[in-house]
């Protein structure tokens, strides 16, 4: 027997969980925002949320800018990044030491690409329309943690469902964490 003739008894794997899916909508709602925050979408792509010239003047800035990656023991396929990420900066159960002056760092090449606007402010501000009582960055000890970082996937991204709330506990976020948007 060859092993096509010894599957033939199986039926196909679907491509992907028809429960976790994405979405795309003319807008965000909170409707839409509670299904991503509880994890019944992958993601919801509003296709007009930002105009085409605001993604052209960052994308124009980035592409000046040398990115890093995530250490490939960790992150595979490698994914490249403009900014730093508490992931990178993790020890012993928490956020390691070198995170504040590694952020200060990332705040000063955001700055440095001399955009007519702030995209995470942008992003944070549309999103808290539909999202009471807002969306605000994450904090650590009474100081405000990285805002997030631009992802280059040339090899593309794996999906995956990262639950925020679980994994804001090793980064001690206060008030806890009700939703992680990326």
């Amino acid at each position: 027997m060859t092993s096509a003739q010894s599957t033939d008894h199986l039926l196909p794997t679907p491509p992907h969980d028809p429960f976790f899916r994405a979405v795309t909508a003319p807008a965000f709602t909170h409707e839409l925002l509670a299904g991503l925050a509880a994890g019944r979408y992958a993601a919801v792509r509003v296709p007009g949320f930002l105009p085409r010239e605001r993604c052209e003047e960052v994308l124009a800035a980035l592409k000046e800018r040398e990115f890093d990656s995530y250490g490939t023991n960790r992150i595979h396929p490698p994914v490249m990044r403009f900014g730093v990420g508490v992931s990178d900066h993790m020890a012993d159960g928490g956020v390691a030491d070198g995170y504040w002056k590694a952020l200060e760092g990332h705040r000063e090449a955001w700055q440095g690409l001399g955009l007519s606007f702030d995209p995470f402010r942008t992003c944070r501000e549309g999103i808290a329309a539909d999202w009471p009582p807002g969306v605000a960055v994450g904090r650590r000890g009474g100081r405000e943690m990285g805002e997030g970082v631009a992802r280059e996937p040339n090899q593309g991204f794996l999906v995956i469902f990262a639950d925020g709330v679980r994994l804001s506990a090793s980064y001690l976020h206060h008030p806890p964490l009700t939703g992680n948007f990326a």
